[in-house]
């Protein structure tokens, strides 16, 4: 059994646990229950069913340990593209994506100063930039 019990008579109660008018709790105690509808001043109301459970926080997948490098093939002198994903990327400590932005595509990225989202952010921007630009040649 579970009720919700509010204070409707007076401003406050501290018998049997402290209470504010205004401000209802909910138990599943039988004997409370049982005490707050002997005095005048509650609110009972007996819930049916059981109580709704806490949301469970969401936690995300651990991210692997390693970037995972999409790899294909290209028609232009059997050269291959190198390509990043986002999830890849946000998994990569910032000292490493500062490397990979040096080395790929000529970026200076300070970790000090950038947060990983707007790293992220400028190496995929950049990734974009050179594959439309390869596509136009």
């Amino acid at each position: 059994m579970r009720a919700r019990i509010e204070l409707t008579g007076c401003l406050t109660h501290t018998a049997r646990r402290p209470c504010v008018k205004g401000r209802p709790f909910y138990t599943t105690s039988a004997s409370e229950i049982a005490y707050f509808q002997s005095q005048g001043v509650f609110a009972v109301t007996v819930l049916e069913g059981k109580p709704p459970k806490a949301k469970a926080e969401l936690k995300p997948p651990a991210p692997s340990k390693e970037v995972e490098v999409v790899e294909e093939e290209c028609d232009d002198n059997d050269l291959t593209v190198v390509s990043y994903t986002k999830t890849d990327l946000e998994a990569t400590k910032k000292a490493d994506l500062q490397a990979l932005a040096a080395d790929e595509f000529e970026l200076d990225l300070d970790p000090d100063r950038m947060s990983k989202k707007v790293m992220v952010a400028a190496i995929l921007k950049a990734q974009i930039e050179r594959l439309e630009a390869s596509e136009e040649e």
